[in-house]
């Protein structure tokens, strides 16, 4: 019996699959850029030179923000991206005392940096407890769950199926719909 097409093809499917990475051609920043910032134009309701702009302004801050966050250790939670109704970052503190908003500039860009006091908890707290009760959450849990920090509230995120959230008698968790 013949192999048909269908058997030879698949062999050639997998060795042009197996590619090295190394032949492929890389995007330029400006590419990539256009690419994101179509997506990002679409799930955000902005222009699409806005969205470069945004997306450009996000990979020329993270010096600056980086900066931010070690200024702040000893009280940050973390720090997100608001993209609506405006553009900007906001540093999420512990405590009650309050820091003034600032202006960066992240390439071409001016983009406001908005602090908010009154997290529980500091970052450097909740890694520590992750890393060292995350046997035991999974060991309750009986299942691998997803564990991060959630960077507006500061707090510990143990994402898991309905299964195990069950067996484990639902301790102190919050769902989402």
């Amino acid at each position: 019996m013949r192999p048909t097409s269908s058997r030879l093809f698949l062999p050639a499917a997998l060795m042009l699959a197996a590619t090295p990475a190394a032949a492929q051609t890389a995007q330029t920043r400006d590419d990539a850029l256009a690419q994101d910032g179509a997506e990002y134009a679409r799930a955000y309701g902005v222009t699409q030179p806005e969205a470069v702009r945004r997306l450009a302004a996000q990979q020329d801050s993270v010096p600056v923000i980086d900066a931010i966050a070690d200024r702040y250790r000893d009280r940050l939670a973390g720090i997100s991206v608001q993209h609506r109704p405006d553009y900007r970052f906001i540093v999420y503190l512990t405590g009650d005392q309050p820091v003034p908003t600032r202006w960066i500039t992240a390439g071409t860009t001016r983009v406001q940096v908005q602090f908010r006091t009154g997290a529980k908890v500091s970052r450097d707290r909740v890694v520590w407890a992750l890393s060292h009760h995350q046997a035991a959450i999974r060991a309750a849990l009986g299942s691998y769950p997803a564990m991060g920090i959630d960077p507006r509230t500061g707090e510990l995120v143990v994402i898991a199926g309905n299964a195990a959230v069950e067996k484990a008698g639902e301790p102190r968790c919050s769902t989402h719909g």
